[in-house]
């Protein structure tokens, strides 16, 4: 009834009867449990950042209860409210996780012998490659609040050049995409945060192009 109510959005009363089975679950070292408190966690994130603090204190010790599935996007959620809170430690143990469960998922899906997926098997919100991808993106932005310029370009570099991703969709490629925007920019940041002012015309040619052409994407889809 909660992951009903939850689906549907209404939030207050699901969390009410997660907190209910979290409570007598709670001497369990049980799936339901951190399912519950994972659930409690995304209901309780929000504007105040003491609060997202406190949900996240709360949370972390449950996330390796989670099936392989859900741990991705439970630390992907701890990981961005981490950034938020600028605790750059936290964040970059976290998505090392994040990057290594990824990496694994991604190999087990790919294997030549797999079987084939069934329908109603449980997916990532995300595609698989993008929780590597966005590691190194939040690596990135670690090793640029510790004002490393030049690891930071490293990771960005990585996140830059998808070309080992084995998927062709469409969706695929949408992320690709702006996987590739979001590093062009970065590597333009990091450079000239290093004292490479020789590409500050590039970035600022990219910036306005890129204002154009979103100004161009909003006029036609009006």
């Amino acid at each position: 009834m909660a992951e009903d109510f939850f689906k549907d959005g209404k939030h207050a009363a699901a969390a009410i009867l997660y907190e209910s089975v979290a409570i007598s679950e709670r001497k369990q070292y049980s799936e339901r449990l951190a399912l519950c408190q994972y659930r409690l966690f995304t209901i309780n994130i929000g504007d105040d950042q003491n609060q997202n603090f406190e949900a996240a204190c709360h949370f972390h010790p449950f996330v390796e209860r989670l099936d392989e599935i859900d741990q991705l996007d439970a630390l992907k959620g701890l990981a961005n409210v981490y950034r938020s809170l600028r605790q750059w430690g936290k964040v970059d143990k976290t998505v090392q996780k994040m990057r290594d469960k990824a990496k694994i998922q991604y190999s087990l899906d790919h294997r030549q012998n797999k079987r084939k997926k069934r329908e109603n098997e449980k997916k990532t919100r995300g595609p698989l490659f993008g929780y590597i991808a966005y590691a190194d993106l939040l690596c990135a932005s670690v090793c640029e609040a510790h004002g490393d310029y030049e690891q930071a370009l490293q990771y960005t570099y990585a996140y830059a050049d998808l070309s080992w991703v084995k998927e062709t969709d469409e969706d695929t490629q949408h992320w690709i995409k702006l996987f590739q925007h979001w590093a062009q920019v970065n590597i333009y940041v990091n450079k000239l945060l290093s004292g490479d002012v020789s590409v500050l015309s590039d970035y600022v040619e990219y910036i306005c192009t890129s204002v154009v052409n979103r100004k161009k994407k909003w006029l036609q889809s009006f």
